[in-house]
């Protein structure tokens, strides 16, 4: 049987055990302890650009694709564990409906796991679940690396790549040894003299550069890559209304923090340049409250444009936020009636937690399915584990034998080695695949489905003790393509949540057709794919 070996790793820097050579070299003795023919392997290294991750899966998807279309036998898919082969529901999509046809059959090897058209819903389900805890995973990691950086803001340090005029340097920092932002003196002279040919003469950005650039003060510098730090008319304009020079910051959500670097342009300097823009807007946006903008998008008569986030001040001084179609494509001739604030929205997507939420019986009755699975994937290992164990065992007596032959002139020298080379070489096979079966995480899988459970549970109680920017982020995590419609918003289930709500709504959701909502007889009891709830 033929296969393909995927290998993916966030970082080519990962420590052995994840990297690609680690994961190539167990892909294959994987396959190769099963006796299939290795066609192709395809690497994801995610620190390459996302274009050039997208342009490799195309490739892999167009082989299976192809390879499906000529023969018969199916295509066996080998790869480390779920998050190695894949990371969101849009590439697997693809593989999963070929898994249930019977084209392809899935194999994660260090979970011991295989999927093909045999596999139950219960199994179906638990591999999308995962999925979509790696992706929750990442968005964690993410959002941890940011909380960082607010920490790093607040203690008046500034994330990031550091402004002309100044380097990133790691140094001894009260106590701690951090990253900060220190003037580099290649740099220093050139925005000196930017600032002060703004202020003495009122120079435009061109003539600035022209000065400048004749003046031979712009520094080569070279950035993380070996590629040049790019000057032009329009760095001068970043660097004159940068907010950094007058020693504050912005970060996020046009949150402006004190910085404690050290100045390059004096308060009186920096205040005469920013003077010299007649009124041009060099200060902070108020508006820091800004949930849905960006995320929702218009749903009425077609349009598509992205929602905004607004604040309307009266003569009075009241003030109003609400969100509105940002009306780009100039669908609506009218957005009289369109507006709808914060807590509305907010109380227009609670259902969706009503949705997804089941009893704790029936989170009971799954959890039970998935320790049974669980069981027989350990049962199955233990038993490859003894086998592996007791080849190793045969062998080591093959080599005493050999070398009672070597002694007893049966075998010479030259005879000897030969057969000794191909023992040991099965030893170290047999050695590798039992050490791999030794370190599996199989626990984790089941911490796992007991955490997406959970959430299933308690999903309500969660929502209710968040924050509305924790909503707002449990909203994202479930649900896709929100649309806003006065007087009600739209919204589709990313899955697995989707066959979460499905099954909170079948009697039956253990039988392959009752989870299966494809299937014809599963249709009564399924939720529809599109929700429309009113704004209260």
């Amino acid at each position: 049987m033929d296969c393909v070996i995927i290998n993916r790793v966030s970082d080519e820097k990962q420590k052995d055990g994840y990297s690609l050579t680690s994961q190539s070299r167990l892909g294959r003795e994987y396959a190769l302890s099963r006796g299939f023919t290795i066609l192709r392997e395809f690497t994801f290294q995610e620190s390459a650009s996302i274009s050039a991750q997208r342009k490799l899966y195309e490739e892999y998807l167009r082989f299976v694709r192809e390879y499906i279309a000529k023969r018969n036998s199916p295509l066996n898919l080998v790869a480390e564990k779920s998050d190695r082969m894949w990371r969101n529901h849009t590439d697997k999509e693809f593989i999963q409906i070929r898994v249930i046809k019977g084209t392809v059959i899935v194999h994660y090897y260090k979970d011991g796991r295989v999927f093909d058209k045999s596999c139950t819903p219960s199994d179906i389900f638990i591999d999308d679940v995962m999925t979509s805890i790696s992706r929750y995973t990442a968005l964690n990691i993410g959002r941890e690396a940011r909380k960082g950086m607010t920490e790093s803001c607040l203690e008046g340090w500034m994330p990031g790549m550091a402004p002309w005029g100044y380097k990133n340097e790691t140094r001894a920092v009260e106590g701690r040894t951090r990253s900060i932002i220190v003037p580099d003196p290649r740099s220093v002279p050139m925005v000196q003299r930017i600032y002060f040919l703004r202020a003495e003469y009122s120079y435009s950005y061109d003539k600035i550069f022209e000065v400048v650039k004749n003046e031979g003060l712009v520094p080569l510098i070279k950035k993380k890559g070996g590629k040049f730090k790019q000057f032009h008319p329009s760095t001068v304009e970043k660097i004159l209304k940068n907010i950094f020079y007058g020693g504050v910051f912005r970060y996020g959500a046009d949150t402006v923090y004190q910085g404690k670097h050290e100045l390059i342009i004096t308060p009186d300097l920096y205040a005469r340049v920013q003077a010299s823009f007649s009124g041009a807007s060099v200060g902070i946006n108020q508006h820091q409250k800004n949930l849905f903008g960006g995320w929702l998008s218009c749903g009425r008569d077609g349009c598509g444009c992205k929602i905004s986030f607004h604040v309307h001040t009266k003569k009075s001084g009241l003030k109003f936020e609400h969100y509105i179609c940002a009306n780009g494509r100039r669908v609506h001739k009218s957005l009289k009636g369109m507006y709808v604030t914060e807590g509305q929205l907010l109380n227009a997507f609670e259902p969706a937690l009503d949705a997804i939420t089941i009893t704790a019986e029936m989170a009971k009755d799954i959890r039970a399915s998935l320790i049974a699975n669980h069981q027989r994937v350990l049962d199955r290992q233990k038993r490859e584990a003894e086998s592996y164990d007791q080849a190793l065992k045969s062998l080591e007596l093959r080599e005493d034998e050999l070398y009672s032959d070597l002694k007893d002139g049966v075998l010479d020298e030259e005879g000897y080695k030969r057969h000794l080379g191909r023992v040991r070489e099965d030893r170290k096979k047999y050695s590798g695949l039992l050490h791999q079966y030794q370190r599996q995480e199989l626990d984790t899988y089941l911490q796992k489905a007991n955490i997406a459970l959970e959430l299933a549970t308690n999903a309500k109680t969660l929502w209710k003790g968040r924050n509305p920017v924790e909503q707002r982020d449990f909203l994202k995590m479930i649900l896709w393509n929100p649309r806003l419609d006065p007087p009600s918003v739209r919204y589709e289930m990313k899955k697995p949540f989707k066959l979460l709500a499905q099954m909170a709504t079948s009697e039956n959701w253990g039988n392959r057709r009752g989870l299966n909502p494809r299937h014809p007889e599963s249709q009564s009891g399924a939720l529809p794919t599109e929700l429309r709830l009113p704004l209260k």
